[in-house]
């Protein structure tokens, strides 16, 4: 009984089970420039009525996790 609660344990800590039914998501993309179709390093992406933001990585891309449902800006 102990071993499947160790097992148990492991699947939720490497699965981020989340025993409150949290069902948040993640927005991501990758930011270029218009006019040579460039990435763009450092843009900084913010999600309009929050705090919550990120800036791309070297690729131009970037990724803002832990976003409750809904329609952002």
């Amino acid at each position: 009984m102990m071993l499947l609660s160790y097992i148990l344990a492991l699947f939720m800590l490497f699965t981020g089970f989340d025993p409150e039914g949290n069902s948040n998501g993640a927005i991501g993309g990758q930011i270029m420039d218009a006019r040579n179709l460039q990435p763009l390093t450092g843009a900084t992406i913010m999600i309009d009525g929050t705090d919550r933001g990120t800036a791309t990585d070297l690729d131009g891309n970037f990724l803002i996790e832990n976003v409750p449902p809904g329609r952002y800006n």
